[in-house]
């Protein structure tokens, strides 16, 4: 017997047995039943039911944002995907110097990857009191970010060891493979 059929028969249970049972004057007899109940008695009667007890409960509630990282959980599983694409598209762009100037870091691929990467970071956070800049992984991901703004608006060869080196160690504290094992 689903639930919603067992919370349904115990309604109409507990309404024929209350209306048996109470006094003339209440009115709850015969077919007066239905449109003298009021909705806070039938939740109330379902609620204090013997049978409501017996029946499995699933909870349905996370307890609020970070109550036991439910929402943390998801949001690292959300933003995982999104930085592990964006990661790869950056090294299909490495070494292609003009490519990645004119083209990549001014793409939406580049925006999802910030934004992926900073909420990653964020991500991390252990209560809403923390202020996200001063997360490891949020700092992590400003400094790559930063490293890799600053090679767009350069000229000339790109040296890509400190951006690879500052992803990598992003990559790792946020527990994703490095770069070059993606």
């Amino acid at each position: 017997m689903s639930r919603s059929l067992a919370v349904a028969v115990t309604i109409l249970v507990l309404c024929a047995s209350a209306s048996a049972f109470a006094p003339a004057s209440l009115g709850l007899h015969s077919s007066r039943l239905s449109s003298q109940i009021c909705r806070r008695d039938a939740v109330a009667a379902v609620l204090s039911s013997p049978l409501l007890v017996a029946l499995p409960r699933a909870s349905l509630a996370s307890g609020g944002a970070t109550a036991g990282g439910a929402y943390l959980l998801s949001a690292k599983q959300r933003y995982n995907e999104r930085v592990i694409k964006g990661s790869k598209l950056l090294r299909s762009v490495t070494g292609k110097d003009d490519e990645f100037r004119k083209q990549f870091m001014k793409s939406e691929d580049w925006e999802d990857f910030k934004a992926a990467g900073y909420l990653l970071g964020n991500a991390f956070r252990r209560n809403s009191q923390q202020q996200p800049d001063s997360l490891p992984a949020v700092k992590k991901w400003k400094a790559f970010q930063a490293a890799l703004e600053k090679l767009a608006k350069g000229k000339g060869a790109i040296d890509w060891s400190e951006p690879r080196f500052l992803l990598d160690q992003y990559l790792e504290e946020v527990g994703l493979p490095i770069a070059r094992e993606l």
